[in-house]
């Protein structure tokens, strides 16, 4: 039976929901599957009993130290570890579930080996450009969306394969434990993200009529970051949440709001596929991602303005339809890993 070792070297958590999707879906191949991660980077309980192997980078690789060498330093330690690991395996095919592209130019491997582009292609100047064309002699490539693999092959010339995100695996064990819904009622949520739309933000946060529209539907605007508000009906959440107390904020919200910027492009947003994947509707600011999503919104879910923010989530909360099921073709977001035994 042949192997595959499945490795996130970089996130402590952060991607454990995405790297449940990918478990999941290896799992149903016909293979050993191994995992080589953080103890934080998917959920063991899970897939306990259909992984062959777990091999848990040591936690004093992952100490915090803002000093670049440490940091340089710990990085390369974990990808010798996996190194060592593969000589000692012999993999038929490994997977990095995410990667930074100077450190990996530093390592190539004899089995066929695929990098998961998440935010790697976002922002590409001229030497950002050459890593990646590097790694491309030694590395396979996957896209998250068709859009990342057509700027791949227009502007680089290069090669990929799509895998897409998926859906989130439904986990409503916790959610009952810490309710928001009992301290601030009906909320719409804007939770903290990179790559944000200051002015946009700042216009719904100082708009009068959305505070009075809040006030008429009896609805709280929470946000989750550094800002400041007047308006009453707008709760400022600036605090650390744990994971269980940001899954039940997300999960109990009536709507989301993800007001990003222009420089949003050449990666896909995990939390509109929650949002999908919950059935909470969800408004964006991002032309580049409501293109590729398009076709699941059963509604206008484009924003660029808090009148149009009005707009569109009057829609949403008095349309009963959307609000039972915002969403359609679903079906068609699927993580398939199928393709890797053809190589």
């Amino acid at each position: 039976m042949k192997k595959i070792l499945f490795i996130d070297y970089i996130t402590t958590g952060e991607h454990a929901d995405y790297n449940n999707i990918q478990i999941e879906s290896l799992c149903k191949l016909d293979c050993k599957i191994d995992i080589c991660s953080h103890k934080d980077s998917f959920t063991l309980n899970l897939f306990r009993d259909s992984i062959n192997n777990l091999f848990v980078l040591p936690e004093a690789y992952y100490k915090k130290n803002s000093n670049k060498i440490a940091f340089t330093l710990s990085i390369f330690r974990r990808l010798s570890y996996i190194r060592e690991l593969i000589k000692r395996e012999k993999y038929n095919y490994i997977i990095f579930s995410s990667y930074i592209s100077f450190f990996q130019l530093f390592f190539r491997f004899d089995s066929p080996t695929f990098l998961v582009n998440h935010y790697n292609l976002a922002i590409l100047d001229g030497r950002r450009k050459c890593m990646i064309k590097l790694l491309a002699k030694n590395y396979i490539f996957i896209s998250l969306c068709e859009p990342i693999q057509y700027f791949l092959k227009n502007n680089l010339e290069l090669d990929s394969i799509v895998v897409k995100h998926g859906l989130f695996l439904k986990n409503n064990e916790k959610l009952k434990e810490l309710s928001f819904h009992k301290q601030y009622g009906d909320y719409i949520l804007m939770p903290a993200s990179a790559s944000l739309d200051v002015d946009l933000i700042e216009d719904i946060l100082c708009s009068e009529r959305f505070n009075a529209f809040l006030k008429k539907n009896s609805l709280k605007l929470v946000v989750k970051g550094k800002y400041k508000t007047k308006h009453e009906n707008i709760i400022v959440l600036n605090r650390y949440l744990s994971h269980e107390e940001y899954h039940n904020l997300f999960y109990n919200a009536v709507s989301i709001i993800l007001p990003y910027n222009e420089f949003f492009i050449n990666r896909i947003s995990a939390t509109l596929l929650e949002s999908i994947t919950y059935n909470i509707p969800c408004l964006l600011s991002s032309k580049y991602l409501y293109d590729i999503y398009r076709t699941y919104f059963k509604y206008d879910a484009y924003i660029e303005s808090s009148d149009q923010l009005i707009t569109n989530l009057d829609k949403v909360l008095n349309d009963n339809e959307i609000k039972i099921s915002p969403y359609k073709n679903m079906n068609t977001e699927k993580s398939d890993w199928s393709f890797i035994l053809r190589y």
